[in-house]
C-alpha cells in the first residue's frame, strides 16, 4: 500500500513538473540561494552577540527591526496588485499593457511613499519612542532610540517603493533574484558585524541604525537599476506611460491585500508584546528559538513563493487540472513541514549547543514544542495563503485576518496570566491562527474543485 501510495504521490509531482519546467527550475535555484541566506541568517546572530555587550540593548534593536520591518506591507497593496495583474499580460506577452502596469505601479507608489515618508518623520519628532516600545531609558537612552526608530522608520519607508521590482521579478517568473537581493542584505550586514569595532551601547545601535538602513536600500535599488536597463527594459517605468484605468485595476485588487498584509503585521508584533508584557531580554531569547524554527517556513515559502505567479498564469491559460493537481501535492508539503517542526524540536538543545554555545541558551523542552505548534501553525499560513492569493482568493482571508487582529492582544494578555514567560505571546499567536488553518484549505479546495469542473465540462 505504501508502495502505491508513493508511486501516486510520485506520478502527480511528475505530472506538475513536465507541465511547468520553469517553475521547478525556480524552485531549485530559489533552493540554493536561500541555502546561503540561511546559513548567512545563522551567522548573523553570534555576530549579534559579539557586537552587542547587553542582552537588553540586542533586544530594543530586535523589538525596533521587527516592528518597522513590516513597513514594507504598507505600500497600499500595491505590489502585490501589481504582480497578479502582471503575471497573465507577461503570460500573454501583451507588452504594452505590462509597461502600462509597471508604469502606473511606480507613479502611484512613488507618490504615496513620499508623503508617507514626509508624515512619519514629521510625526517621528513627537512620538516617546522609549514608551511605545517599552524599553527602559536605563537600556537606550531617549536621544539614541530616537534616532534609531527615526533611521530605521524611513529606511523601511524607502524600501517600500525600491522593493516593488520584487514584484515584477515575481510576475516575471524569476524569483531567484527576489533570494539573491535578500542575500546581499544579509552578507552586508553580516560583514559589518564581524568588522565593527566595539562601541558603547549608545553609539553601537547609531551606527548600526545607519548600517542597516545602507543595506536595506543599496541591493534593491541596485537590481531595480539593472533589471530594467536588460532583461526587462521593455516594462521599463516612465511616468508618460501612466494610465488611470491601469491604476484603478490595481490599486482595487491591491488594497485588498493591503488589508490583510497590515493585519498580518498586527498579528506577528510578537516581539513588542514580549517587551510590553515581559522584558527585552525575554526577546533575545525568543529570537534564538525562531531564528532555528523559522527555517521550516522559510523552506516552504521557496516552494510555494514561485507557485503565486504560476498558478494565476495557470488559470490566465485556463490550465485548471493542473491547479487540481497541485492542490494534493501542498498537502503533502504541509504534512512534510510538521514532521519537520517536531525534528527541529527534538533536536533543538544539540543545535543550538553547536551553533551558539552549549552555555549560551538554555533549552526548555515546553517552549520547544510550543515553538513547533507556533512554527507549524505559520506554516500552514505561509502555504495555503499564498496559492489563495494567486487564485483571487482575498475576502475569505480578510475576515479570517481581521478576527486575528482583533484577538491577538486580548488572548496574549489573557494568556500571558496564565504562562508568565514570552510563549505566552506564541501561543495566542497560534489560537488566532486556527482558524486561517482549518478554514482556508477547505475554501481553496471548493475553488480548486469548481475550477476542475469548468474544464472537464468544457472538454
Amino acid at each position: 500500500m505504501i508502495i502505491k501510495l508513493v508511486k501516486r504521490i510520485s506520478k502527480r509531482i511528475l505530472s506538475i513538473t513536465l507541465t511547468n519546467k520553469l517553475l521547478i527550475g525556480n524552485i531549485i535555484g530559489s533552493f540554493g540561494i536561500k541555502g546561503v541566506a540561511a546559513a548567512i541568517q545563522l551567522a548573523i546572530m553570534p555576530a549579534y552577540l559579539q557586537y552587542f555587550s547587553d542582552q537588553a540593548a540586542l533586544g530594543a534593536w530586535f523589538a525596533i527591526v521587527g516592528v518597522f520591518g513590516w513597513f514594507t506591507v504598507f505600500d497600499v497593496g500595491i505590489g502585490n496588485g501589481l504582480r497578479n495583474k502582471l503575471a497573465p499580460s507577461l503570460a500573454n506577452m501583451r507588452w504594452v499593457e505590462a509597461k502600462k502596469f509597471t508604469s502606473s505601479a511606480y507613479v502611484v507608489l512613488g507618490v504615496g511613499t513620499l508623503v508617507l515618508g514626509v508624515l512619519c518623520f514629521l510625526l517621528g519628532q513627537w512620538v516617546n519612542w522609549n514608551s511605545l516600545f517599552g524599553i527602559p531609558e536605563t537600556v537606550l537612552k531617549p536621544n539614541t532610540m530616537k534616532m534609531a526608530a527615526m533611521i530605521t522608520m524611513l529606511s523601511f519607508v524607502a524600501s517600500i517603493f525600491l522593493r516593488i521590482i520584487t514584484s515584477v521579478l515575481y510576475a516575471a517568473q524569476v524569483p531567484v533574484i527576489v533570494n539573491l537581493i535578500a542575500v546581499m542584505e544579509n552578507t552586508a550586514l553580516l560583514v559589518f558585524l564581524w568588522v565593527a569595532p566595539s562601541n558603547p551601547i549608545d553609539q553601537a545601535v547609531w551606527i548600526l541604525s545607519w548600517m542597516n538602513a545602507v543595506c536595506i536600500i543599496t541591493p534593491s535599488l541596485f537590481t531595480t537599476i539593472l533589471v530594467f536597463s536588460t532583461s526587462l527594459r521593455r516594462l521599463r517605468p516612465d511616468p508618460r506611460d501612466y494610465d488611470a484605468g491601469c491604476a484603478k485595476e490595481i490599486l482595487s485588487l491591491g488594497l485588498k491585500f493591503f488589508i490583510i498584509q497590515v493585519l498580518f503585521a498586527v498579528i506577528a508584533q510578537n516581539e513588542l508584546l514580549i517587551t510590553h508584557f515581559f522584558n527585552p531580554e525575554e526577546v533575545v531569547e525568543f529570537t534564538v528559538y525562531n531564528k532555528i524554527f523559522h527555517l521550516v517556513p522559510m523552506i516552504c515559502s521557496l516552494v510555494v513563493t514561485p507557485l503565486w505567479s504560476a498558478v494565476t498564469k495557470a488559470i490566465a491559460q485556463e490550465r485548471f487540472l493542473w491547479t487540481m493537481k497541485l492542490y494534493s501535492i501542498l498537502w503533502i508539503l504541509t504534512g512534510l513541514a510538521w514532521l519537520l517542526c517536531l525534528l527541529v524540536a527534538l533536536t533543538l538543545n544539540f543545535t543550538l549547543s553547536i551553533w551558539l554555545g552549549a552555555e549560551t541558551v538554555l533549552v526548555r523542552p515546553e517552549y520547544a514544542m510550543t515553538m513547533a505548534i507556533f512554527t507549524s501553525v505559520c506554516v500552514c499560513q505561509t502555504i495555503w495563503s499564498t496559492i489563495g492569493f494567486g487564485l483571487g482568493i482575498v475576502k475569505p482571508q480578510m475576515i479570517i485576518s481581521l478576527c486575528g487582529a482583533f484577538l491577538k492582544i486580548p488572548v496574549a494578555w489573557a494568556v500571558a496570566h496564565l504562562i508568565p514567560n514570552w510563549t505566552s505571546v506564541i501561543v495566542a499567536h497560534s489560537i488566532v491562527w486556527l482558524p486561517y488553518v482549518v478554514l482556508l484549505p477547505s475554501i481553496i479546495r471548493r475553488a480548486v474543485d469548481n475550477l476542475g469542473k469548468e474544464e472537464r465540462i468544457e472538454k
